[in-house]
């Protein structure tokens, strides 16, 4: 994962790992970056915060030392004083800000929000609306993480709307359902939102076109050059014949199999069936070991002479 300065980024979770799988690269690149990292912490304790950022090769200790990672409470942040106050909050994320030109990362678990009956969701959505128009204005990247299991489904669909990428899943996303601080808080925002939602369909059918056109249209001009190439590199014969891969694989393995055959890359397999990237790697390596080929054109031209379809 890779995010740039201004990213502000909603993390859904529903595990310690899948939690950390995404904080950690995050904190782990600020401090590469010379970047002052920020922990707010609720759901864990610091030394669980601690503890899991250092299993993933990050050397805590001395980034606490040298002050380019603070990690504090939400009660020190999000609830100083006993209450939330989004503007307040805010101008406390100003106050850290360090001068020089220096840019933050901050990232905060927001499962506090559960526990403060007295707290409106309106409040934190207007906060993390108004991020948006905060962040371009200063050198900050946060990552607001959301416990899954915690929130209600109709609150945590108000916070994708707040946020313009958006974690789920181990895979960082474009969030085509971001709604922009003026539409989302003035007297027409039903009527705006509708518009954009009719332009999105439009815009996503021309660009679903525009990819297949491509993709057939390279299908039929490389599909005979890629076999010919690598008909003398494996034992494979160009009518497909002596396949016994429905023997060999899984199906899920030909699912996979089949869908590397049309080209796509191990982020859209893992998108297209809800399961992570290491997980389709590790498919896609059992698959070979099974077929005894060693590279991913091998593997599609096996797929190609078997005759095994992309759908």
């Amino acid at each position: 994962m890779k995010f740039k300065l201004h990213d502000h980024t909603c993390l859904i979770y529903e595990s310690k790992k899948e939690q950390f799988a995404a904080v950690a690269p995050f904190i782990k690149e600020g401090l590469e970056n010379d970047e002052r990292c920020f922990y707010m912490a609720d759901d864990n304790s610091t030394d669980t915060v601690l503890n899991s950022l250092a299993e993933k090769e990050i050397d805590v200790y001395s980034a606490l030392k040298s002050g380019y990672l603070t990690i504090i409470t939400a009660k020190e942040s999000y609830l100083r004083g006993g209450f939330f106050d989004p503007d307040r909050m805010i101008e406390f994320l100003r106050t850290i800000i360090p001068g020089e030109g220096k840019r933050i990362r901050v990232t905060g678990e927001m499962t506090w929000f559960c526990s403060c009956d007295d707290i409106a969701s309106d409040d934190l959505i207007y906060y993390e609306s108004k991020l948006n128009s905060v962040f371009p204005d200063n050198k900050v990247t946060a990552l607001c993480q959301y416990n899954k299991s915690v929130f209600s489904s109709s609150f945590l669909i108000n916070v994708l709307e707040t946020h313009p990428l958006v974690i789920y899943n181990e895979t960082l996303c474009n969030n085509c359902y971001y709604v922009p601080e003026e539409e989302l808080f003035n007297d027409n925002a039903a009527s705006a939102k509708f518009d954009r939602m009719l332009k999105s369909l439009v815009d996503k059918e021309l660009r679903e076109a525009e990819i297949l056109d491509a993709f057939d249209a390279f299908a039929n001009s490389y599909k005979a050059r890629i076999l010919n190439r690598l008909s003398n590199n494996t034992g494979i014969n160009n009518n497909g014949e002596g396949f016994e891969y429905r023997n060999l694989l899984t199906t899920r393995e030909r699912e996979i199999l089949s869908l590397i055959a049309g080209g796509l890359l191990n982020r859209e397999i893992a998108y297209r069936l809800k399961i992570s990237i290491h997980t389709v790697n590790a498919h896609r390596s059992k698959i070979m070991k099974k077929l005894n080929v060693h590279s991913t054109a091998n593997l599609v031209k096996y797929a190609l002479n078997a005759g095994i379809a992309y759908n």
